[in-house]
C-alpha cells in the first residue's frame, strides 16, 4: 500500500480509491503526536519543529520557553499575532 501511494506512476484517482477506504492517520495528526512524545522525553526542540510545521504555534512557543530560549519564543510569538492581525 505505501509502495502504491509512493509510485508516480499511479494517477492521484487510483490513489483516493484506496484513501478513503483506510482508517489512515493524517499527517497533522502523526506530527502532533510525535511532537507529543519528544516533549515527554524532553526533546523540546525537535517538537518545536514539529508543532510549527503543523501550526501549533501556542504549543512550539512553550517548548521554546522551556528549553530556555525566551527570546525565540517572544519572537515566534510575536510573529505569529503580527500574522493574525494581518489576515
Amino acid at each position: 500500500m505505501i509502495d502504491h501511494f509512493r509510485n508516480q506512476d499511479v494517477t492521484t484517482s487510483e490513489k483516493f480509491e484506496f484513501a478513503f477506504g483506510l482508517n489512515y492517520p493524517l499527517t497533522y495528526l502523526f506530527k502532533k503526536e510525535l511532537a507529543s512524545k519528544y516533549q515527554e522525553t524532553g526533546m523540546f526542540m525537535s517538537a518545536y519543529e514539529l508543532l510549527i510545521d503543523v501550526e501549533l504555534n501556542e504549543e512550539a512557543v512553550k517548548c521554546l520557553a522551556i528549553s530556555g530560549r525566551n527570546t525565540d519564543a517572544i519572537k515566534t510569538a510575536t510573529d505569529v499575532i503580527a500574522k493574525l492581525e494581518n489576515a
